[in-house]
């Protein structure tokens, strides 16, 4: 089987992501409601506050998730790619001796 490449890989992601948008302008029900009255006042930017709020809140939530998967991934391979103790210790003898 063929492996799919790197750019193609994060162009689907990029595509899940970008389908995934919509739904994240939605809000709460108290919220919807304070914007639906703020509407009828002629209050649009309350709306749009509360849109950008949320947004914002949940790009932190993703910010954190996303960069500890990430020092969790670099832990993982640099351990993975660590000699072993005894070949270290060799390799010191070697070096010295």
């Amino acid at each position: 089987m063929r492996r799919v490449s790197s750019a193609v890989q994060l162009l689907l992601l990029l595509l899940i992501f970008n389908a995934a948008t919509s739904p994240l302008w939605a809000q709460c029900a108290m919220c919807g409601e304070s914007v639906a009255a703020g509407r009828k006042e002629g209050g649009g930017d309350l709306a749009l506050g509360l849109n950008f709020g949320i947004l914002f809140l949940l790009g932190t939530v993703f910010t954190l998730a996303g960069g500890l998967v990430g020092v969790m991934v670099y832990a993982a391979r640099g351990a993975a790619r660590a000699p072993e103790p005894a070949a270290a210790s060799r390799a010191q003898l070697d070096v010295h001796g």
